[in-house]
């Protein structure tokens, strides 16, 4: 467990900015490799959009571990507030799970998905923006070593997009392949 903070004047946009921030960070480790995080952050930050000085509330909750042969997991979740006016600038959740299979020493399949989720107040904002914002991305690795400098890639990723105004679309799709070799001379 550990705590911090501190006082700083940043320049931004032709303006000093006084700030005033704090910071809490826990982990623990019940057994194995079992492992959980929490971060908080809080304190005066600026609205750089904006150019004005609001204050913050960021919590971040991570956990990671493994389940029998060679399966791991690593999840993270932030759930950030930009506060100012009497009201919140924006409002954002990303959410980011990591599935990962080690086959053996040389093969492994991964798959992560993230999703993102931001609200905003349109009259806290000197540009237009939509009240709502959201997006989800994949994607599927497979990996072989061949050797301790060579290694191969396989995979495939999506993302999609979406607003209050705007139903949720699919805007892009890749499949790729990567050969990557350390050369040494």
């Amino acid at each position: 467990l550990e705590g911090g903070g501190g006082q700083r004047t940043r320049f931004w946009n032709g303006v000093d900015y006084d700030e005033t921030y704090y910071t809490l960070y826990g982990e623990f480790t019940p057994a194995g490799t079992y492992q959980f995080s929490l971060f908080y952050r809080g304190g005066d930050q600026i609205d750089f959009a904006n150019d004005a000085l609001g204050s913050i509330d960021s919590f971040e909750f991570g956990t990671s571990g493994t389940f029998g042969e060679g399966l791991s997991y690593n999840l993270s979740y932030i759930d950030e507030t930009l506060h100012r006016d009497g009201g919140d600038v924006y409002h954002a959740k990303l959410a980011d799970l990591r599935l990962s299979w080690q086959f053996n020493l040389r093969q492994r399949l991964r798959v992560a998905f993230q999703y993102g989720d931001t609200q905003y107040d349109p009259l806290l904002s000197i540009n237009s923006v939509p009240e709502g914002l959201n997006d989800l991305a994949s994607q599927l690795v497979y990996s072989y070593i061949l050797n301790p400098r060579t290694v191969f890639y396989a995979g495939y990723s999506d993302n999609f997009f979406g607003s209050d105004t705007i139903d949720t679309f699919q805007t892009d799709r890749n499949l790729f392949l990567k050969f990557a070799y350390a050369w040494q001379p």
